[in-house]
């Protein structure tokens, strides 16, 4: 049914925008649009409250009793995209190397419950944390050595492009447009989705890297957004688009 809306829609519609350059091929190939009439205008993120966030972290780390633990955060709603037992499996073997780290996993959503019971069966709750629905996401991503995401299937994640604002290293499953923001090796690493020991992997890259290599990772997660995902330069694409409509 949605291919037909959008076979039906793309073909009389001026132009057809997708959030992610990989949504925006699904739609040519799969020829529900136009391909003249289909650009790609990513989401865009407000950097400002990120900018000072980082003079917080010592407090925010005491507040959450991390001290010098390894800490990765998470952020997203526990549902059947964001695939968060693949994110548990991949922690508890990510803690086998390196037992005293810690994740934070903020978010609420209708599957937290299951989930909650799977870090109990393994043990692991202590380390696996469930901060339900923040407020504080700039203070909580600062406090952190690396963010990590999980998901089976996205489109352009806010979450991630928040963290890569935060100046943090970044993790994630290659699905959707997160390879436009997760640059292999420079802004973070990759691995397939609903693969617990792919993903694991690439968790552990992150924590082996040293204290300085973390921080040139998370100074580049926050320089490729800050050129081309930044609200400012978004709204110019938008404006740009409407103009040559009109």
């Amino acid at each position: 049914m949605l291919g037909l809306m959008h076979r039906i829609g793309g073909s009389r519609v001026d132009l057809m925008t997708s959030i992610c350059e990989s949504g925006r091929r699904n739609l040519v190939e799969g020829k529900l649009s136009n391909p003249r009439k289909t650009i790609c205008i990513p989401n865009g993120i407000d950097l400002q409250p990120f900018e000072s966030a980082n003079s917080d972290r010592s407090a925010k780390r005491q507040s959450l009793e991390i001290k010098d633990r390894f800490t990765f955060v998470a952020v997203g709603r526990h549902s059947p995209a964001k695939d968060v037992p693949c994110l548990i499996e991949s922690f508890d073997k990510f803690l086998q190397v390196k037992p005293d780290a810690i994740l934070l996993y903020v978010g609420d959503g209708p599957e937290r419950e299951s989930n909650e019971l799977k870090v109990k069966a393994r043990g692991i709750e202590k380390s696996f944390r469930f901060l339900g629905r923040r407020y504080d996401i700039p203070e909580l991503l600062a406090a952190a050595d690396a963010f990590v995401m999980s998901s089976a299937w996205e489109g352009l994640p806010i979450a991630l492009l928040e963290a890569a604002a935060a100046r943090l290293p970044l993790v994630s499953t290659q699905v959707g447009g997160t390879s436009e923001v997760v640059i292999d090796g420079t802004t973070g690493y990759l691995a397939p989705p609903r693969s617990p020991d792919r993903l694991a992997a690439a968790m552990l890259r992150v924590a082996d890297l040293s204290q300085e290599g973390r921080i040139r990772m998370g100074e580049a997660a926050r320089h490729h957004v800050v050129l081309n995902f930044n609200n400012e330069a978004i709204f110019r694409q938008w404006y740009a688009a409407y103009a040559e409509i009109l």
